[in-house]
């Protein structure tokens, strides 16, 4: 699963900004998920490691907060690939490619 960055060498390593007050979060992550910090009054910063990136994906959302992951950028891939088997799960049309090739 997941923990603190310094207990070991994980396999992956990640940066995720929660769009909420370290408080709030600091009472929904275990203080062995990783180190909080603090990104302004709103906001905080998750660093922690895990050897499954889908294993991070569902401790992350789990929390019910919003976030953005700052690294690595393969946890952005995860999350979109799951966003759009989860958008086909509920019958939703899939995104519409933009210029570059990505998704909307």
């Amino acid at each position: 699963m997941l923990r603190g960055v310094g207990q070991r060498a994980w396999r992956h390593q990640a940066r995720i900004r929660f769009h909420a007050p370290l408080a709030t979060l600091a009472e929904l992550i275990e203080p062995e998920g990783g180190i909080l910090t603090p990104d302004g009054d709103d906001a905080c910063v998750l660093e922690t490691g895990t050897d499954s990136l889908r294993d991070l994906v569902t401790y992350l959302t789990r929390t019910d907060v919003a976030f953005t992951v700052l690294d690595p950028p393969e946890l952005r891939e995860v999350l979109s690939e799951l966003a759009r088997r989860y958008l086909s799960a509920a019958g939703a049309p899939p995104p519409t490619p933009r210029a570059g090739g990505e998704p909307a």
